[in-house]
């Protein structure tokens, strides 16, 4: 989770299940290149490689947490 802005997940090659939990609503989506995710600030998020797959991510690192699976 990153407090401090929102994330940008562009996958590039294969596809990947990103699983969304913001505390009130919890979504699963698959994402297949050459599409992308845009995780809002403040959204606890996974992402699991459907096979091979290639991501690039950009996100403000500060402040980050994780949690369990």
């Amino acid at each position: 989770m990153h407090p401090a802005g929102d994330e940008l997940i562009l996958v590039t090659e294969g596809e990947v299940r990103f699983h969304l939990d913001d505390g009130v609503d919890v979504a699963e989506l698959v994402v297949a290149a050459p599409e992308y995710v845009v995780v809002p600030t403040g959204t606890w998020h996974t992402a699991d490689a459907l096979g091979s797959a290639r991501l690039v991510v950009i996100t403000w690192g500060e402040g980050t947490t994780h949690r369990p699976r």
